[in-house]
């Protein structure tokens, strides 16, 4: 009897040497998307297996905070197939209150400067009437890099720019 008792306890002491144990995993690489109609209302929904909290996005302002796995994806569009580029220089770079413009050629219908900060904000946008050169006083920017962008028709030009 001793000897069944030992060998039993010898089994139970090596038992969890063979056991499965638990791992705790999130796979926030699988889910799926699927517009769902409803009221009279179209909604999108996103999922992702072993999300473990709500997602959400709150904004006050210019700032955003963001929670969870799937979040929208911010892009700025720069350039959408125009026909051909307008030929400008632009300076000074880096500048501090006043961006000076030189078109190659007259332009020959109204055009549109904006400029947009590094995440792709629009800070500045204004419409000017044709002309070879043109300057813009921008002087409430603070010090950062940004995508300066002007478009005539189909033709469009962008460049970087540093306010210092």
């Amino acid at each position: 009897m001793k000897t069944y008792a030992l060998l039993i306890i010898a089994l139970l002491g090596c038992a969890p040497l063979f056991a499965q144990s638990m791992k705790k995993q999130t796979l926030s690489q699988h889910g799926s998307a699927d517009f769902v109609y409803a009221n009279n209302k179209s909604y999108f929904i996103q999922q992702s297996i072993g999300q473990a909290s709500v997602i959400n996005t709150y904004q006050s302002g210019n700032y955003q905070i963001r929670q969870g796995f799937l979040q929208e994806l911010q892009a700025a569009l720069i350039d959408s197939g125009f026909d051909t580029e307008i030929e400008v220089t632009v300076y000074p770079n880096p500048f501090q209150d006043m961006i000076n413009m030189n078109f190659e050629e007259t332009l020959m219908d109204v055009i549109t400067i904006s400029l947009h900060n590094i995440v792709g904000q629009l800070v500045y946008q204004q419409t000017f009437d044709p002309s070879e050169q043109l300057s813009i006083q921008i002087n409430n920017l603070p010090v950062g890099a940004y995508v300066l962008r002007g478009q005539m028709r189909s033709q469009a030009f962008a460049t970087k720019l540093i306010k210092k």
